[in-house]
């Protein structure tokens, strides 16, 4: 066995039984020089010995030990030294770079004086001289300005941890005995900094106490108990704790025992009790402590993974998310009213993170509207969008279906609609535990980025993290519509999916293949390999299942759908109006979309088929609209009921009094004629005659003369006949 410098040996051999470092093996002599590093059961000093009739000597102090080579061989031989493999502490590892500044500085001063230590001819020179070691202190010495001590330090470590100059490395992580209690006792003076007063010279009139060994055990075990509820401050336990541990007078007053406060100085002051916690707990315990366990494993545990691990492919895991948007939006039936926060629903496919469909309405959340967010994924997508003027979501290559596996919270998800349509459609419903928004991050990561993205550059958007008053926005600050806002965040959605850096995500293989590192290339990658879920439904299935339903009116007039008129030619060749005008009033189930009032859908129940009702030009809302707003101005209409029928009463009230006052002046004026008359009364031909007559020559006749006579009788002529008689007669005498 050969014995090289810097590698460790055991000894088993009864007066030198113990582990050594070789740390010089001179050219030419009989002897190596050992370095123990530990001696079971013996002290640190061990006297010259005597080995196999050889003579052994041991530096007492520098615990140095010079072996003849032949006392090895016979120890080799004899099984009683062999090499061992001696584990470094890390902090001797670390490289220069790694370390602190001060760290460095005292490693750089070591590094410049060691260097005597590291030339192993220095070091055989040194041991072979009557001197030892100190010969090549000596020459440290001279050419730095260091103490012996620090020498022999240098020395030490050097021989302890190995030669090489990471056992310089400082153990600052050391000082101060870190971890080793100093508890106080009564007489002696308390350990740690001195007072401001204490270092001016002051007399203290109430020396601070120390902490004692039973002082520290109370108040550790007082604030355990106390830091269960995490409502209470550090000040309220330190209150607490001094009341519970620490009060120990009481005085009989009139309203029974009262505790008296302990004295100043003769109690543990909140820093001595800060430091015991810090000192029995970790960071992590501490923070535990202030908040509560969920909070905890959503906002402070450590990432065990990736929201991805575990998914097969694309298409086999949707993720679905709700929450009201930070945006305030305008009616597009009257752009100057705000119709408040809509709510948006985000679907994202788990494995490529890609976005594969949204939603955005005015009312839920409820499974209700979670369905049409639902359909927006589908391929059934296309006419949706064209409702909404966007672009479809489908854009994504192949286009996104139903997936395998629907993860959601236990929110209107978990319902009887929600199984329902699972169990009908063949998707599995995967619910995360309440209160763990944090199993689905992707989509709250979705949700975020839409929310940061309209707070920059879109007025009336909203940050909630904003405290600032000046940066709160107000409804009136909205200046989108339903359907602008649906557009905008369509452009966002597809910024994401085409255009988000997914590098980390990339394999060896992927990058080969020239996988686009995006949302999109790995939605597209996925399925091209054939690791993708894709599952195909008939349109009007869709429909039927997705869209929320309602029944519409049919009556002789058309069909009526939230008091919108819709058309349809099967509406006539069914004979639906016919039946309605002779046997009544029908109603009929129809499908709709809630963002637009363009299309309503009715499923034949014979044959199947899904039909679609457009909406009528002569409906009371333009197409496009939503039916929130269409509600919200009808709505705002009924609000004004009550004026219109009050004006409509005071007008027929008012008629009502000048037809009575008409009435009774006519009676009045009947009356005096009656009585004022004396004479023969013409026949009803003759007085009809002279009225006709009077207003059309604009005079009064007296009925007794030749010529009134004669007058009356051109008379019995209609005004029209009359005046079309002047007419044509001026234009034959005009002729003529």
């Amino acid at each position: 066995m050969s014995l090289t410098v810097n590698s460790v040996i055991r000894i088993t051999d009864g007066s030198l039984d113990g582990i050594y470092r070789i740390i010089a093996t001179p050219a030419g002599s009989d002897v190596v020089f050992l370095y123990r590093l530990h001696c079971p059961g013996e002290s640190d000093a061990i006297d010259d010995q005597n080995v196999s009739g050889f003579q052994v000597s041991t530096c007492r102090s520098e615990k140095i030990t010079e072996i003849p080579l032949e006392v090895t061989k016979i120890l080799v031989e004899a099984h009683q030294l062999e090499q061992v493999s001696l584990e470094t502490h890390p902090k001797f590892l670390r490289d220069a770079c790694t370390l602190t500044n001060r760290e460095q500085a005292i490693y750089e001063a070591r590094r410049n004086a060691a260097g005597p230590f590291m030339n192993h001819q220095l070091v055989c020179d040194a041991l072979l001289s009557r001197r030892g070691i100190g010969k090549l202190i000596t020459q440290v010495r001279e050419s730095n300005d260091i103490s012996r001590a620090t020498c022999y330090r240098m020395w030490d470590l050097l021989c302890t941890h190995g030669f090489n100059l990471s056992s310089l490395n400082p153990r600052l992580d050391r000082c101060g005995a870190p971890g080793v209690l100093r508890p106080w006792s009564e007489g002696k003076s308390k350990v740690g900094r001195k007072t401001q007063k204490e270092r001016l010279g002051i007399h203290e009139p109430f020396p601070q106490v120390g902490v004692t060994s039973e002082a520290r055990q109370k108040i550790f075990a007082a604030y355990k108990v106390f830091r269960k509820d995490p409502k209470l401050s550090f000040n309220a336990i330190f209150t607490m704790i001094l009341d519970f541990c620490f009060a120990r007078e009481y005085s009989m007053g009139d309203s029974g025992v009262v505790a008296i406060a302990p004295a100043q100085g003769s109690y543990p002051n909140k820093a001595q009790v800060r430091r015991i916690i810090n000192q029995e707990t970790n960071k992590l315990t501490r923070i535990l402590s202030r908040t509560t366990p969920g909070f905890f494993k959503r906002n402070h545990r450590g990432l065990v993974g990736f929201a991805w691990d575990g998914v097969a492919g694309p298409g086999h895991v949707y993720a679905i998310d709700s929450t009201v948007a930070d945006i305030y939006l305008r009616s597009r039936v009257d752009r100057a009213w705000s119709i408040g926060r809509p709510i948006v629903y985000v679907i994202v496919d788990v494995w490529s993170t890609a976005v594969v469909g949204f939603h955005v309405c005015l009312s839920g959340p409820s499974w209700e509207t979670a369905k049409v967010a639902l359909l927006s994924t589908t391929n059934s997508v296309a006419p949706l969008s064209e409702m909404w003027g966007i672009d479809a979501m489908a854009q994504l290559t192949p286009a996104p279906c139903l997936p395998h596996a629907f993860l959601c919270d236990r929110g209107e998800y978990l319902s009887k609609g929600a199984k329902a349509t699972g169990e009908r459609l063949g998707i599995n419903m995967q619910y995360n535990p309440s209160y763990r928004p944090d199993l689905k991050g992707i989509v709250e990561v979705l949700h975020r980025i839409a929310k940061n993205e309209q707070f920059q550059f879109v007025p009336g958007a909203i940050d909630a993290r904003k405290k600032e008053i000046e940066l709160r926005a107000q409804p009136h600050d909205g200046i989108f519509t339903l359907n602008e806002y649906v557009q905008y965040l369509s452009e966002i959605f597809a910024q994401y999916n085409f255009f988000s850096d997914r590098n980390h995500r990339l394999s060896s293989e992927m990058i080969s293949l020239g996988v686009d590192p995006t949302p999109a290339g790995l939605w597209q990658f996925g399925h091209e390999v054939g690791i993708g879920y894709r599952k195909e439904e008939k349109p009007e299935r869709l429909v039927s299942e997705l869209l929320p339903s309602r029944n519409a009116i049919v009556s002789r007039g058309g069909v009526y759908f939230g008091k919108l008129r819709y058309e349809a030619d099967f509406v006539n060749e069914k004979m639906w109006t016919a039946n309605a005008r002779n046997f009544g009033v029908m109603e009929v189930p129809m499908s709709y979309f809630p963002g637009s009032n363009e299309k309503i859908w009715w499923q034949d129940p014979q044959s199947g088929e899904t039909r679609s009702l457009a909406l009528s030009p002569s409906a009371l809302a333009p197409a496009g609209l939503s039916f929130d707003e269409w509600l919200d101005a009808y709505a705002v209409q009924k609000t004004k009921k009550a004026e219109i029928e009050h004006r409509r009463n005071i007008s027929a009230l008012q008629h009502l009094r000048r037809t009575k006052e008409r009435i009774a002046r006519a009676k009045e004026e009947t009356k005096k004629a009656d009585e004022a008359y004396d004479g023969l009364l013409p026949t009803m031909r003759d007085a009809k005659s002279i009225e006709l007559f009077a207003q059309h020559n604009g005079a009064e006749y007296v009925i007794d003369t030749p010529d009134t006579k004669e007058d009356l009788q051109d008379s019995s002529r209609s005004p029209y006949e009359i005046v079309m008689d002047e007419l044509f007669a001026s234009e034959v005498g005009g002729g003529k």
